[in-house]
């Protein structure tokens, strides 16, 4: 009896498989980049002094670091009003369906 556990089967990968791979992994870490690079750009806006954000000084990284800006839109009323309605729909949507 031959202990068939003991085989490795081995997998053989094509030429037209390992060119896909690497166009797809490419295109990926570009298509990453090209989501990431905005998203963080936007938050480091967010952390830095208007004036910084105002000339340009802001790429990846804050600027004249300030919570300024959170400060103001929280103080916005309307804000809490925003996200209540959205916990209520939520929860009010979840148990109903």
């Amino acid at each position: 009896m031959v202990n068939h556990s003991s085989r490795i089967n081995k997998i053989r990968i094509s030429k037209s498989d390992k060119v896909f791979d690497i166009v797809n992994t490419t295109l990926a870490i570009i298509g990453l980049i090209i989501v990431l690079y905005p998203l963080m750009h936007i938050v480091a806006c967010s952390f830095s002094s208007g004036r910084a954000v105002q000339s340009g000084r802001v790429t990846f990284y804050p600027v004249d670091f300030t919570l300024q800006a959170y400060v103001v839109v929280f103080d916005y009323k309307d804000i809490w009003t925003g996200y209540l309605n959205t916990i209520f729909y939520t929860v009010v949507g979840t148990i109903l369906n």
